[in-house]
């Protein structure tokens, strides 16, 4: 059923459950794991002046390259097939745009209680995931 499962990564408890369900999930089809980080534009482009956007921009890269090495190696350990993507654009751009060009069947993600401040800001990104993906989301809450 699925040959291709896009699991977002931004190393928070929900990206850490849902990176569980899509390996599950994949282990069970046989399919191939691709995960991403989306530096999001919108939150680096709030940081006042060129230089703190730049160094705003290079810290959540390198801090989502992180993430992304770390899920690369459960996902390995799990002798799966994985691809990892780095995308600089707003967030839910970013995985609606990857699932389109790896030919994702199936986005895994996970969702998160965020503090009011961060949701006026930058909105539920699962919310837009849902309503832009023209394929299936599979949300997993997060304990807690």
């Amino acid at each position: 059923m699925y040959e291709s499962i896009l699991v977002p990564i931004d190393g928070s408890a929900g990206s850490e459950e849902a990176l569980t369900h899509g390996i599950d999930l994949a282990d069970h089809y046989g399919a191939t794991v691709h995960l991403v980080h989306v530096v999001d534009e919108d939150v680096y482009g709030h940081y006042g002046g060129i230089d703190a956007i730049e160094h705003a921009e290079e810290a959540l890269e390198e801090s989502g390259r992180e993430a992304l090495e770390q899920a690369r190696a459960r996902v390995e350990s799990a002798s799966l097939p994985v691809e990892t993507h780095v995308e600089h654009t707003t967030t839910h751009e970013g995985i609606v745009d990857t699932a389109r060009q790896v030919g994702a069947d199936l986005i895994v993600m996970g969702t998160e209680q965020r503090s009011a401040e961060y949701e006026r800001f930058i909105g539920k990104v699962s919310d837009r995931v849902l309503k832009t993906s023209p394929i299936p989301v599979h949300l997993v809450k997060a304990e807690g």
